[in-house]
This record gives structure tokens, sequence and C-alpha cells, in this order.
């Protein structure tokens, strides 16, 4: 009786054993397709790296082909609009009589307004001159013009560079509310003794100026330490986390049935 127990001892052993077996090779397969999955995830971020450098690439074109079509140009804004008006005279005049340039209107190549009306509020009016000469003469006689005449002239950016500016200025804005020396240079933002990008703003790497106190300089620094951490830590939590959830799931399922 014993010798018949002890059979049936060895033989449950070695189901077991074999069992046990069939389990590490299960879990051998699953870490091999997992590393083929990291593998895949691997090209795929590169291939997505690879593609957003390339439209970078083509976006930089875009704009400089953008900016040689608008390097004649200027926008006015706040110039009173008239119904039926000839609108290069009115620019015409408004050169001589505010800005006392004695301006010839074949220095003007084209000259419209741009936008839909909006009730009594000017639409703005883009210049196109012969000469960049006389556009770079404009602009900077443009900086006598009195904050009473409402009217005031830039360049004529392209949609990406307005974008930019638009958001520069906003948190130039908010900067100088709460009594700190910032300014624009070169399409850097410079706060005191920092500076940051359009592209640290879109990421959100620039405090809010309306919120800082004492603390400021901590809460500065805390962001650009955030910045490195994130730039250099790469998320191996969705790469490894759920597959070894799986793998102990499937484990246990393969012994539970084999077992049956």
């Amino acid at each position: 009786m014993t010798g018949k127990s002890n059979e049936d001892l060895f033989a449950m052993l070695e189901k077991v054993l074999q069992q046990n077996d069939d389990i590490k090779k299960d879990i051998s397969k699953l870490n091999n397709n997992l590393e083929d999955i990291r593998e895949d995830i691997k090209e795929i971020r590169q291939e997505n790296k690879t593609l957003e450098e390339e439209n970078k690439i083509l976006n930089n074109k875009i704009e400089s082909l953008e900016n040689k079509l608008k390097k004649y140009n200027i926008i006015i804004y706040g110039l009173k609009e008239e119904r039926e008006e000839v609108t290069q005279s009115v620019v015409v005049k408004l050169f001589r009589e505010k800005l006392e340039e004695p301006f010839n209107e074949t220095e003007i190549r084209d000259c419209y307004r741009i936008g839909k009306s909006e009730g009594e509020k000017p639409r703005p009016v883009l210049v196109e001159f012969v000469r960049y000469f006389s556009k770079k003469n404009i602009l900077a006689k443009s900086k006598t013009l009195k904050k009473e005449e409402g009217v005031f002239i830039t360049l004529d950016y392209t949609a990406a560079e307005y974008k930019r500016r638009k958001l520069l200025h906003k948190h130039l804005k908010s900067a100088r509310e709460t009594d700190h020396l910032a300014y624009i240079k070169n399409n850097v933002l410079c706060v005191d003794a920092e500076k940051y990008t359009y592209e640290d703003i879109v990421k959100n790497r620039i405090p809010n100026f309306n919120n800082l106190g004492a603390s400021g300089e901590t809460e500065i620094k805390a962001r650009k330490g955030e910045k490195r951490t994130n730039e250099n830590s790469p998320d191996r939590e969705t790469i490894t986390s759920k597959p070894k959830v799986f793998i102990s799931q499937t484990v246990r399922t393969t012994r539970q049935s084999r077992l049956n």
C-alpha cells in the first residue's frame, strides 16, 4: 500500500514539475512578446519624432516663403475708414500729414483694407511698397505717432509669428502688471533674470506671475527643474506595469487550468 502511495506521489510530483516547466515556457514566450512590443513602441516613437522634425522643417520653409512675400508690407491699425474711400489716398495723407514724410504715391505697389467690417471699427490697411527702403523709413517715423491719434503701424507678420507674439505679449503684460522687469527680445520673453521662449509658454514652463509672491523665484526654479526631469525620464510606467500584470494573471490562469 505504501509503494502505491509513493508511486502516486511521484506521479503527482512529476505532473507538477511538468506544469511548472510549461508555465516557465509560457512566461518566456510572454516576455519575448513583451520585448517585441517594447521594440515596436520604440520604433513608433522614433517614427513620430522623425515626422515631427520633418513637419517642423516644412513649417519653417512655409513661414520663410511667407516672410519673403511680406517683406515689403506693413499693416496700419486704427486708420479711420470712410465709405467709398480711396484707401491709397488716405494712407498717403497719413504719411504726409502725421509722419511729415514727403511721400510719393508711386512708392506704393498695392494698398487695401483687410478683414470684415465690424460696426464703426476701422479695418486694418495692408500697404505693399515698391522699395524696402520706403517701408523701413515709414516704420521708423511711425514711432512719432501720438497715442491719442489711435493709429499705429506694424510689420505684416505671418500667422505663425502673430500667434507667437500674441502669446508672448500676453505674458509680458502679466509680468509687468505684477511689478516684474519684463521685455521681449528676439521672440524671447525676459522676466527679471529668467528667459522664456514661445515653446516654454506653450508647454507651461513659465510661472503664473499674478500668483508670484516671495516664493516666486522658488517656483521658477522648480518649473525649470521639472522641465529637465520630464525631458530625461521616459514614461516607463506605461510600457512595463501593464505587461507585468498581464503576465501574472496569465501564469495564475495557466496554473489553475493545468491543476484542474
